[in-house]
C-alpha cells in the first residue's frame, strides 16, 4: 500500500529512478535536495520502496516550479500516485505552477496532463543540461 511521507534529501538518492530522469538527476546536488526538501514536499513509499518524491520550489511570488522523482517500477501504483500529486497541487498557494517534461518521454506528458497541467510552451530547445529540449506544462489557479 502506498503511503504518503515527507520529503527527505537522502530519498531523492533511494528512488530507483526511471531512466529518463537518471541522466538529469546526476546533476543534481545534495544542497539542491536540501532545498526541495525545505519546500512543500512529499515522498510517496511503498513498503521499503520509494515510488515517488514530488515538491515545488518557488521562483517569485506566486510563481512555482514542480519537480517530481520516479521510479521505474511505478507502474500499478501511478493511479495513486496522480491522485497525491493532483491533490499536492491543489493545496499550494502560486498561482502559477510549471512543470517542465523531456520533449520524448511520452509518459511524463500523460503524467503532467493527468494532473491537470496545460501544454503552454510545445519546445523549449536545449533545455536539459544534456542539451536535450523539454516542454512546458503549466496550471494557473487565476
Amino acid at each position: 500500500m502506498v503511503k504518503e511521507i515527507p520529503f527527505l534529501p537522502e530519498h531523492a538518492n533511494q528512488v530507483r529512478l526511471q531512466p529518463c530522469q537518471r541522466a538529469i538527476h546526476a546533476h543534481s546536488s545534495e544542497r539542491a535536495f536540501r532545498a526541495m526538501a525545505a519546500a512543500p514536499s512529499f515522498t510517496l513509499v511503498d513498503g521499503e520502496e520509494i515510488v515517488m518524491c514530488g515538491g515545488i520550489i518557488e521562483l517569485s511570488p506566486g510563481r512555482a516550479i514542480c519537480w517530481a522523482l520516479m521510479a521505474e517500477s511505478i507502474g500499478h501504483r501511478m493511479t495513486t500516485c496522480v491522485r497525491v500529486t493532483r491533490r499536492f497541487v491543489r493545496a499550494q498557494k502560486p498561482h502559477r505552477l510549471e512543470l517542465d517534461v523531456q520533449i520524448d518521454h511520452e509518459e511524463g506528458h500523460r503524467f503532467a496532463r493527468m494532473i491537470g497541467f496545460s501544454k503552454e510552451t510545445e519546445r523549449m530547445r536545449a533545455f536539459y543540461p544534456d542539451g536535450s529540449d523539454g516542454t512546458m506544462y503549466v496550471w494557473v489557479t487565476q
